[in-house]
């Protein structure tokens, strides 16, 4: 992959577009906790992703948790009201995700 660096961004984009083809992924964003342990939104494989990243930078989401517990949220079924995430949850239904994998 080093080979093929253009700039990190670039790298990056092309990480979650590759993420997001399997079956059955609406899309794939990417998030990286910095120094002080604060998640920063880096890339998304669409728009609709890019949205739902930025936003869920400043909530709770299962991706902090996945990052903060050192373990994978699969199968979490945000449309039902799911309360470890009361804003991000809500965000994520309204922009077209249903679950996370």
């Amino acid at each position: 992959m080093a080979g093929t660096l253009v700039g990190e961004f670039e790298v990056l984009q092309m990480v979650t577009s590759r993420a997001a083809e399997p079956p059955g992924a609406a899309a794939a964003g990417l998030l990286l906790t910095d120094h002080h342990g604060q998640p920063q939104f880096m890339a998304a494989s669409d728009e609709q992703a890019e949205l739902l990243g930025l936003q869920v930078q400043a909530h709770g989401s299962p991706c902090q948790d996945s990052d903060r517990q050192g373990i994978p949220v699969v199968g979490a079924d945000l449309s039902a009201g799911d309360p470890r995430w009361p804003q991000s949850a809500p965000r994520a239904v309204a922009a077209g995700f249903g679950s996370v994998r």
